[in-house]
Formats: C-alpha cells, sequence, structure tokens
C-alpha cells in the first residue's frame, strides 16, 4: 500500500506534537516500523541545503588532512618499534584499527609485538630470580661451581635452566670462578743455600751457640 507524501508529513508533524505511536498507528492504521521509517525519512530531508553544503565540506577537510597525515607519516619511514610506540600512546583514544590503518601498521604484527613483550618482560623477571639462586649456590660453593654444577643443583631445587643461560646470567651478574690449579702445576721456586752447622751433632754447650 502506498502512502502520500502530505500524510506522512502529517503523521510525522501529529508525532512530534505528542501523539503517541499507538494513537497514530491506530489512527491511520499503518504499522510501527512504518511509522519509524517516516520519522528517519523527516529527520534526513528536514537538513537544508546550506548545512549538507557545510557537512560536505567539512568531510572533505577531514579527508584531506587525513591524506596529509598518511603522506606526513610514510615520509617518516618508521620503524615497526616505532609505530608499536605511537600506537601504545594513543590506543587509549582512539581505536586500534584506525591507528593500524593510519601507521600502515597490520593489526596482527602489532598483537604479535605486544605478545613478544609479554614474554620478555616475564623472562627478565625469571632472570632476577634465577641470578639470586645462582649467586646463593656460587657462594656457598667458595666460589668455584661452573655453570653444570650450578645448573644441577637448581634442578634439586626445582629451577629447570639450560647451561648455556647460567652461563649467561653469571656473566651478567659479575660471577666467576676461582682458578683452580691445573694437575701438574709447576713453579719457578728460588732458593738461598744455607750450610750446615749442626751436622748431626745435637749436643751444645750452650743455647744459641749454632
Amino acid at each position: 500500500m502506498t502512502y502520500s507524501a502530505d500524510l506522512r508529513n502529517h503523521v510525522v508533524q501529529l508525532y512530534n506534537g505528542g501523539t503517541s505511536t499507538a494513537d497514530l498507528c491506530a489512527q491511520f492504521h499503518i504499522s510501527r516500523s512504518i511509522l519509524y521509517q517516516w520519522i528517519e525519512e523527516a529527520k534526513v530531508s528536514n537538513i537544508s541545503k546550506r548545512d549538507l553544503a557545510t557537512l560536505q565540506r567539512h568531510v572533505a577537510t577531514l579527508e584531506n588532512e587525513n591524506s596529509i597525515y598518511q603522506k606526513s607519516l610514510a615520509a617518516l619511514d618508521l620503524s615497526i618499534d616505532n609505530k608499536v610506540q605511537i600506537i601504545d600512546a594513543l590506543k587509549s583514544e582512539y581505536s586500534l584499527y584506525t591507528l593500524c590503518r593510519l601507521l600502515n601498521l597490520s593489526k596482527s604484527t602489532y598483537i604479535n609485538r605486544q605478545k613478544s613483550a609479554l614474554i620478555e618482560k616475564q623472562l627478565d623477571v625469571e632472570d632476577t630470580l634465577l641470578k639470586e639462586r645462582i649467586a646463593i649456590i656460587f657462594q656457598k660453593s667458595d666460589y668455584r661451581f661452573g655453570a653444570k654444577k650450578i645448573r644441577a643443583k637448581l634442578m634439586e631445587q626445582g629451577y629447570t635452566v639450560s647451561t648455556k643461560r647460567i652461563v649467561r646470567l653469571m656473566k651478567e651478574h659479575g660471577l666467576k670462578r676461582k682458578q683452580a690449579l691445573p694437575e701438574n702445576a709447576t713453579f719457578q721456586r728460588h732458593y738461598t743455600y744455607r750450610p750446615n752447622l749442626v751436622k748431626q751433632n745435637f749436643i751444645v754447650e750452650k743455647p744459641n751457640s749454632i
């Protein structure tokens, strides 16, 4: 069923005047969905040509500014790390989708970087704890244990860690082993000859005579 423009405008005017939707639907034999459709159409049609032109100019300005921002960012040749830092600083104000699009960075790349940063932070916390445990074991060994023995002690305490990681942590913590003497170590010693004054004669007449 078709309705004239005059009827639609009249119904919308009654609605704006305070007539309830139920009364309008009953009076003009129309459904609520049709009534709401006429109301929305009236809102759009009420925009004047002047307002529409102003809105169009505003949209054009925003598009131009957006283009300038994109070209400026491209000219800066930002690294992925720089882009991630910018997104971190602005994501509370703008959507992640918008920021990634403007910075020409895929959303998956940003999310993966965030996960990697979280893993690195967790490893830093673990390294700090391991350094403390390694230092205690090293001190108890009188600074003689190497990475392998320290690893064995850590495993006894429930820590699973590679020897390579222990070597790195010991180096970062400034832990150096005492140098063990080689099995066939020889030393250059200087001897001074002293004559044998006693000559196996242990009987003397008085103290301090020899």
